[in-house]
């Protein structure tokens, strides 16, 4: 096996969305100023307990337009927040490098996606009502970076990594490995914990 020197991949694009941050400026403006995002939910999130409790909200969790990723309402009714949230914040990282998806089609593009929490899947299974068709691909984890894959066409490696508390760290890990290996050309590496 032929020893290397380690070379860091370039990081050229970026995009989150954090409790008081819809975006990175919105974020890196957060922590510069050492400010606060932990406040109380309103009473319409949390309606039977008085006052609401305090945590990170994140805003507008079920805005997400299906038409743009060529889904149609019913199945992106059907996925986890987490999956259509990985999605949009997909294009937004590959818009920030200045990267056309369409230019990136059929290449070896890898997707590397933390994931640990599925309170949304349990509310769900929950009401029955609720379950269609599309519930098994909207509400596994594993589906999360293929969905990316998928819908942009990328052929490199696609993968879901859940360590708990690590899991972003490891997709990071796991897409330098693969980017140090050939195995893919560009990649992205993101994760979610919505609860």
């Amino acid at each position: 096996m032929e020893n290397r020197p380690f070379q860091a991949p370039l990081l050229i694009g970026m995009a989150c969305r954090f409790p008081a941050a819809a975006n990175v400026a919105a974020y890196w403006n957060l922590l510069k100023n050492q400010e606060q995002s932990v406040a109380f939910a309103d009473s319409a999130r949390w309606p039977d307990i008085s006052p609401p409790p305090s945590g990170g909200y994140l805003a507008n969790i079920a805005a997400f337009d299906p038409a743009f990723f060529g889904l149609s309402q019913q199945e992106a009714q059907g996925m986890d927040p987490q999956q259509r949230w990985l999605l949009q914040l997909a294009w937004e990282a590959l818009e920030d490098a200045g990267l056309v998806p369409a230019e990136w089609a059929g290449r070896k593009v890898g997707v590397f996606i933390g994931l640990s929490s599925a309170d949304y899947a349990q509310t769900v299974l929950q009401a029955t009502e609720q379950v269609n068709m599309y519930t098994v691909s909207g509400l596994a984890a594993s589906v999360a970076a293929n969905r990316i894959s998928y819908t942009f066409d990328f052929k490199g490696p696609s993968l879901v990594v859940d360590t708990a508390c690590s899991s972003a760290l490891m997709a990071l890990h796991l897409a330098q490995q693969s980017l140090a290996n050939g195995e893919c050309e560009l990649a992205l590496v993101g994760a979610a914990n919505l609860l």
